[in-house]
C-alpha cells in the first residue's frame, strides 16, 4: 500500500521425476511494511506472524505449518504496462535471480489488517532484529493487488 503495508502469499510446489505422485505443495504468508532504499532496492520486514504449509504427499509427516517470518530483499524493481495483462511487475531478488512476474488484479490494495493476527512467539533474533535462519523464496507478492 501507499502508506508502507505489505501482504506476501505464496503457492508453489514441486515436482518428483521419479515418482510424479509424490509432489512437495507449499503455502507461505506473510505480511507488515516495507521500505525503500536510496539505491532502489526495498526491504519487506514481516509483523512476525507469518507462517508456512508444506504438504508432502510420501512422506512420513505429509502436513505440518511452521512460522515463516523472513525479511525480503528486492535489489531491482520495475512496473511496466503489458498489452494482454495490464500492469506487471517484475523484482528482482538479492541474489540476481528473478521472481516470475505478477499481474496487477486490483487497482486499490486488498489487505488484511495490518497488525497481527496470532500471537507468535519468534526465534532466536540478531541484534539488528532480523532472523537468524534465512529461506530462499522461489515466488511471491509484495503487495495483493498483485499475482
Amino acid at each position: 500500500s501507499a502508506d508502507g503495508y505489505y501482504e506476501y502469499a505464496q503457492y508453489s510446489f514441486v515436482s518428483n521425476a521419479t515418482d510424479p505422485t509424490c509432489i512437495t505443495g507449499y503455502m507461505l504468508w506473510s505480511h507488515g511494511t516495507y521500505t525503500n532504499a536510496a539505491n532502489g532496492s526495498m526491504f519487506f520486514v514481516p509483523n512476525g506472524d507469518g507462517y508456512q504449509q508444506v504438504q508432502k504427499t510420501c512422506a512420513a509427516v505429509s502436513n505440518f505449518i511452521e512460522n515463516n517470518n523472513d525479511t525480503i530483499v528486492v535489489d531491482w524493481w520495475n512496473i511496466k504496462e503489458d498489452i494482454e495483462f495490464g500492469y506487471v511487475l517484475t523484482m528482482q531478488k538479492f541474489d540476481g535471480t528473478y521472481w516470475a512476474p505478477f499481474k496487477q488484479y486490483a487497482t486499490t490494495p486488498n489487505m488484511l489488517p495490518t497488525h497481527k493476527l496470532r500471537n507468535v512467539t519468534l526465534g532466536r533474533m540478531s541484534p539488528s532484529g532480523f532472523a537468524l535462519r534465512r529461506r530462499a523464496v522461489a515466488r511471491g507478492s509484495w503487495a495483493s493487488r498483485w499475482r
